[in-house]
């Protein structure tokens, strides 16, 4: 497939998926309120933990490692793996549970949750990486229908039981598998292979550290918040945390899936050029969207705020709305764009370090401010520990391979973001009407990033307006 018409697939996908994820989230702060989603939030934290330590780095190993001529092999190789570490997950659990440390229902949580996580990744990167992105969005749009109809029933029907709604999350996460495990079927448990697994493994140990890091370091200021204030401080600091993610991650999920793995391909044919240029359109993408999506936000922000939250969250919502806008847009990048330099070096080693300094920095800026300034701090150790991360990508000198940074586009992008914040400040004093200010600041910020997405043909642009002139004629 074309990668502008997979663009398309990937985008279209991804943003029914997050309007979806939206409206799960309005939803659930409405039925569950602050203690119930602050305790739905503190097992997703454990759950992403566990994935990125014991089972996402099988997938980025599988996802640099694989070839088409192999694919059996690979595919089964890799859900052998999955099955084994899930296992080694469950375990421990089980005595902790024996002991008494965990409840058998949070356990079941727990373990639902991070299989789910683990399985889902799994279905998506499958056809992620043998580009056909339709068994993708199927699991994506399926697992965000499934989230809101699945949760929605848990807080109904068990609304005083805390874990009934991770427990339902997970159980969406794995029913929206089923799709890829039905296309595969004959590739998934016949091409097992001892050396493919030995393969994975040392291409990826440097992940799993990585991936263990990285996922502590973007949790551990939840857990902070938790463990000082307990899971109701966690409620409208992460609904925040988690609506800014969906807005910005759904455009930054379709470069990854479609720039960065036509990068990918071009670099192990190796066409250097059409890597640089992919990367460099990969980079423009994610500038416009945290420079346009942030002036959105911003602009509209009561507007969101009251329609996307439980009346408990409007006010520390509103108040953590910049730092966390601030967080979620470093985290695009680092997700995004520096993270996937994973994929163009022999070994993972860079990103442990990227992740262990990211750890390191938010660690300690977490201690020292979550006692006195709760939220605020803990949002501003994410910051920098996110910065750090990325500044690591950028400026290591012994890399084999570099990410482009076509700094003077990205300068020219927050000009022009700039400029619009600008005229909506000043339209915003002339106009006292709430509905047209608000039509006003939509037809302005949406045609001026669609004007700038036109320049440089991000998104597939270009090729959008010919097929909707050649339509219309």
């Amino acid at each position: 497939m074309h990668h502008k018409n997979g663009m398309l697939v990937f985008l279209g996908s991804r943003i029914a998926s997050a309007s979806l994820n939206l409206l799960a989230v309005a939803v659930f702060t409405r039925l569950g309120g602050v203690e119930t989603y602050g305790t739905y939030l503190l097992v997703l934290a454990w759950s992403f933990i566990l994935h990125g330590t014991m089972t996402f780095w099988i997938d980025e190993a599988f996802f640099a490692r694989f070839r088409e001529t192999a694919r059996i092999r690979y595919i089964s190789s890799a859900l052998a793996m999955k099955l084994t570490s899930l296992t080694i997950v469950a375990t421990p659990m089980a005595f902790l549970i024996w002991q008494g440390t965990l409840t058998p229902t949070f356990a079941l949580a727990l373990f639902m949750m991070t299989a789910g996580l683990a399985i889902h990744e799994f279905a998506v990167t499958v056809p992620r990486t043998r580009m056909t992105p339709a068994l993708s969005a199927t699991a994506t749009m399926l697992r965000s229908i499934l989230t809101v109809g699945l949760g929605s029933a848990a807080l109904t029907l068990f609304a005083d039981e805390a874990v009934a709604l991770p427990i339902a999350v997970a159980s969406a996460y794995l029913i929206s598998a089923v799709p890829m495990f039905i296309t595969y079927r004959r590739e998934l448990f016949r091409g097992f292979r001892r050396e493919t697994v030995v393969e994975l493994l040392r291409y990826g140990w440097p992940l799993m550290l990585a991936g263990g890091t990285w996922a502590l370091a973007q949790n551990v200021d939840r857990l902070a918040l938790g463990h000082f204030y307990g899971s109701a401080s966690i409620g409208p600091y992460g609904a925040m945390a988690d609506f800014l993610k969906q807005g910005f991650f759904v455009f930054g999920e379709v470069v990854a899936l479609s720039l960065v793995t036509l990068a990918k391909r071009a670099a192990s044919e190796g066409r250097h050029g059409d890597v640089k240029r992919a990367l460099n359109e990969a980079m423009r993408t994610i500038a416009v969207i945290t420079v346009f999506g942030s002036v959105l936000v911003l602009a509209l922000q009561d507007t969101i705020i009251a329609v996307f939250f439980g009346a408990q969250f409007h006010a520390s919502a509103k108040e953590l709305l910049p730092l966390l806008l601030v967080a979620s847009s470093i985290l695009v990048f680092r997700t995004y764009y520096f993270g996937q330099i994973v994929y163009f070096l022999p070994s993972g080693l860079l990103q442990f370090y990227a992740s262990a300094l990211q750890l390191a920095v938010t660690v300690i800026l977490v201690a020292l401010l979550v006692p006195e300034m709760r939220e605020h701090g803990a949002a501003i150790a994410l910051i920098a520990g996110q910065c750090t991360s990325c500044a690591v990508v950028m400026f290591w000198r012994t890399t084999s391979f570099r990410m482009p940074v076509p700094l003077l586009d990205i300068v020219w992008i927050a000009t022009a973001g700039f400029a619009v914040w600008l005229a909506h400040l000043a339209l915003a004093s002339v106009i006292q009407q709430d509905l047209v200010r608000i039509v006003t600041d939509l037809v302005l910020i949406s045609g001026s990033a669609g004007l700038v997405l036109w320049y440089y043909d991000l998104f597939a642009a270009r090729l959008v307006v010919r097929h909707v002139l050649a339509f219309a004629r």
